[in-house]
Order: structure tokens, then C-alpha cells, then sequence
């Protein structure tokens, strides 16, 4: 009771009226209290209740007071709760835990709001307006997730996914496009800025795939950093191997390669390794070397360094067979998008791997996208724009999608080195004059423009379509050629 009658204390200080709904008969008081049509500010009620629950009340009485501010105590906050109190408009969702001070700074807001309200306002208020939405949907998170801030988007998009169930768009939108003018930051103006820019339409909602291919991107993003697992297990090991007097990669290529991880093998077994043991363990041509190969490996293991190599060598296999298991989740995943993996799969270079990674960023429905442009800009394959007074000065490439851009990388790091393709000869022009790396991202961009066209219209890879232009090419350079020998004093004659 001392929590009751204090709260009611601090709303007969504001000026507020009020309906706090406790007791055993909840649902016959509520409805005796609006046929009465008594006006009342604020409801606060618990979100469990004897006969009802508090979001069932909360709904019927808006129905009667739709202006009404409803204010939820609950014992346990958590995330279903949460969800309920933002689709019956609650003004505030706090757990008791937090004690009167919380309720008491939420009847102060309302009072504010009530003394300083105007009819325009009201009548806003009346209709759902962005400003008091977006405050309300703000305080609700910070209750649930005091630690989140503006860089972990994520955990609040996904809740509010389902709480309109398709009814409310929701915008995720770069903050650089809705910067405020400095000096004046406040969450509540930032709230009221926000709001007013999206009423005028100048807000634009950042690319966000379907749910489907956001849980795709869990996997191809898990599998990249496993591989980055794997590639520093296997530094590790050859750091060891080294400092103990074996020098692996002075004759093999790859260190754990079938001959590398025999020899490892035998080392874990033995500590040393003879001219007859490492005859079984070669493989291919490197026997050819035996004499060489014995002389770089005169190093011994004790006891304690075969250990500690066991236990790294099982570790990388123990990773290795953790990705195979990734790499099968994805297949199945990717799977269900046959069109579009087959789509990609048709361009030299990309296998199912790169296009599941490639489909999981960027999706199948290329509607997003007004032109090959923007997606180029949004996975950050697009130069700056740093031009004044007539100078342009030196621009970078944005940062855009770090997971996109290192993949179409990749890609075109393979298909620069297939000479026959056309786009292999272009990117070894643009080496000639940009330099490798300028090079590669410029094919990258190419590849994603190819890509972006492919989905959008259906239609496959085909090498054949740069045929025309690669005569086109070749014409102009023969024409440029008989002009430099024209302009020397030679007569040029074409063959017939």
C-alpha cells in the first residue's frame, strides 16, 4: 500500500487525473470507470492482472480515450512484453525494480506535456504522431537494453519487425543524412528532428535484406571468420615448426599439404625424422629432393614440444572439420535461392561459396537498387566526390560492405588470371596505367554491375556478348596504328 499511496501522491502534485488499476475486480472497475466517461490523463496498470491481462485493459479503454497514456508496470521485463506494450501505444514500460523515482519522472514528462501541449499538437498526438512514437519506442529499449546505443541497430530492428506486423515501415536510416545542427543534441530533439525530416520525406531507409538472407549472412560471416581461424592455427604451427629447427616451407609450398601433415605426423610420433621415414611421407616430385629436404628438417622435438604440437595439429583439424560443417549449412541454406545461385555460378570465377557470400549481402531482388550505381556505392566500390573552387583533390573508395567488397576481390583476383576472358584483358590494361590495386577494384565494380544486371533481368553469364566489343577494340587500335604510320610517310595497304 505505501507504493499505492505514494504514487498517488505524486500524481495529485502534478495536476494530473488519473486511473491506477489494482485489486481483484480489474475488468468490472475499468468498465464502470468509462461509462462514467471520467477524463484521466494517464493509466498505469501491471501488465498481469487477477482477470485480464494489463495490455487487454490498455486496449480496451484507448478505444474509448485513444489520447489516453498508458504506463505498464511489470515484475520481469522482457522482450514479448515489451512487444505487446508498443502495439497497445504504451507511453512507458517500467519495471518495478526501478521504484518510485522511475514513475514519478514519467508523470513529470506527462505533465510537461499537458501544460505546454497546443491543439495542433493534441490533435497530432490524437493521430500517432512520429514524434511521440519514436520517444516512446526509444524509452521502451533503453528500458529493456540500458547499454544499447546508436551503433547496435541490429537487436532493435529485429524487435520491431514483428510488433506491426507489416502495418508500420520501419527506416534505418545513415545518420550522416539526418546530422542536427551542432550544439543543440538532446535525445528528445533528436527524436523531433528525426521526425520532422521523415514528414517532409528527406529520410531514406539503408538497405536491409529479408530475414531469410540475414540469417545466410550469419553463416557466410561465420565462415569467413573460421577461415581466418584456420590461417592463424596454421601460422602458429609453422612458427613452432620453424623455431624448432624445422624449415617446412624451404621445400614445400604448402606447408599442410598431404606431404607437410604426413611429416607432421611423424614428428608428433617420434620427435625426429630419418631419410627412410621421410621417403614414406613424400609425395609427387618431391622425393627428387630427399637429400635437400632431410637437410632442412635436422631438427628434434622433446616430449613437451610433442605434446604442444599434437595438441595445435588437432586443434586445426578440429577447425577444419567445424568448417566443412559451416560450409554445409550454407549449401543448404543457398539451396533455396536455385535461380539466383545458378545465375552467379555461370560467371568464371565464382563458385558456391562466393555466391552464397555474394547472395547473402545483396540478396536476389535488385528493386533496392534504382541502377548498377548505387549498389556499386553501397558495398563501397565507388570512388569519393571531393571537388572545389574548379581543383578535384584525391578521393577513396567508401568503406561500404567490408564482407561484399573482399569477396568481389576475390573473384577478380581469379578471373584475372583466366587470359582468354575478356574481362581479364581489360583488367590487365588498367593494371598497366593504374596499378594493380586500383586494378582489382575496378574490376571488383565491374563484376558487381554484371551481377546486379544478371538478377535483375534473369539472364546468364555470357562471354560471348563482349565479343562485339572486343572487335571493336581491335579496330580502333588497328586504325590508330595506320594513322601513327601514315603520319611517318608509310602507305598502308589493307590485306584483303
Amino acid at each position: 500500500m505505501r507504493y499505492r499511496t505514494e504514487v498517488i501522491n505524486g500524481i495529485d502534485f502534478y495536476g494530473l487525473g488519473f486511473s491506477m488499476v489494482r485489486g481483484e475486480c480489474v475488468a468490472e472497475g475499468t468498465l464502470r470507470w468509462m461509462q462514467k466517461g471520467e477524463a484521466a490523463a494517464v493509466l498505469i496498470t501491471n501488465t498481469s492482472l487477477p482477470d485480464m491481462s494489463g495490455f487487454e485493459l490498455a486496449r480496451h479503454v484507448r478505444r474509448q480515450f485513444p489520447c489516453l497514456r498508458v504506463i505498464f508496470l511489470t515484475d520481469t521485463p522482457n522482450l514479448a512484453e515489451a512487444q505487446q506494450a508498443v502495439r497497445c501505444g504504451a507511453y512507458d514500460y517500467l519495471p518495478k525494480s526501478d521504484g518510485i523515482d522511475a514513475l514519478r519522472s514519467a508523470m513529470i514528462r506527462v505533465s510537461e506535456e499537458l501544460h505546454t501541449e497546443s491543439r495542433e499538437e493534441a490533435y497530432l498526438r490524437g493521430q500517432q504522431n512520429w514524434d511521440e512514437c519514436i520517444s516512446r519506442l526509444l524509452k521502451l529499449l533503453l528500458a529493456l537494453k540500458p547499454g544499447i546505443d546508436e551503433d547496435h541497430w541490429q537487436p532493435i530492428y529485429e524487435m520491431l519487425e514483428s510488433c506491426f506486423d507489416g502495418e508500420i515501415s520501419i527506416l534505418v536510416v545513415n545518420a550522416r543524412h539526418m546530422k542536427n545542427v551542432p550544439g543543440r543534441k538532446t535525445d528528445i530533439k533528436d527524436a523531433q528532428w528525426i521526425a520532422t525530416l521523415l514528414r517532409a520525406g528527406l529520410l531514406k531507409g539503408s538497405f536491409i535484406p529479408d530475414k531469410a538472407f540475414r540469417e545466410l549472412r550469419h553463416l557466410t560471416r561465420y565462415r569467413k571468420s573460421v577461415v581466418h581461424d584456420i590461417t592463424a592455427q596454421k601460422n602458429r604451427i609453422d612458427k613452432f615448426l620453424q623455431s624448432s629447427g624445422f624449415r617446412f616451407t624451404a621445400f614445400l609450398s604448402d606447408t599442410f599439404g598431404a606431404s607437410g601433415r604426413n611429416i607432421i605426423r611423424h614428428l608428433i610420433e617420434h620427435g625426429s625424422i630419418d631419410r627412410e621415414a621421410l621417403d614414406k611421407c613424400l609425395k609427387t616430385k618431391t622425393r627428387n629432393r630427399i637429400d635437400e629436404i632431410l637437410v632442412a628438417l635436422n631438427g628434434s622435438l622433446s616430449e613437451h614440444q610433442r605434446r604442444f604440437l599434437n595438441m595445435v595439429f588437432r586443434h586445426l583439424e578440429d577447425l577444419e572439420a567445424h568448417k566443412h560443417t559451416v560450409e554445409d549449412e550454407i549449401t543448404e541454406e543457398v539451396l533455396k535461392h536455385t535461380d539466383a545461385l545458378n545465375l552467379l555460378c555461370s560467371i568464371p570465377g565464382i563458385d558456391v561459396t562466393a555466391a552464397a557470400a555474394i547472395i547473402a549481402e545483396i540478396g536476389t531482388d535488385m528493386s533496392s537498387f534504382p541502377d548498377s550505381q548505387h549498389i556499386c556505392s553501397w558495398a563501397g566500390l565507388s570512388p569519393g566526390n571531393n571537388e572545389s573552387a574548379g581543383k578535384r583533390k584525391s578521393v577513396h573508395i567508401n568503406k561500404g560492405n567490408p564482407y561484399l567488397k573482399s569477396m568481389l576481390c576475390e573473384v577478380a583476383w581469379i578471373m584475372a588470371s583466366h587470359r582468354k576472358l575478356y574481362l581479364s584483358g581489360w583488367y590487365w590494361k588498367v593494371k598497366q596505367r593504374k596499378g594493380a590495386k586500383r586494378a582489382t577494384i575496378a574490376l571488383a565494380r565491374k563484376i558487381l554491375s554484371i551481377i546486379y544486371t544478371m538478377l535483375k533481368t534473369g539472364t546468364p553469364y555470357n562471354e560471348e556478348c563482349f565479343e562485339q566489343r572486343r572487335l571493336r577494340c581491335e579496330r580502333k587500335r588497328a586504325n590508330r596504328l595506320v594513322n601513327e604510320l601514315q603520319k611517318l610517310g608509310y602507305v598502308v595497304v589493307a590485306p584483303d
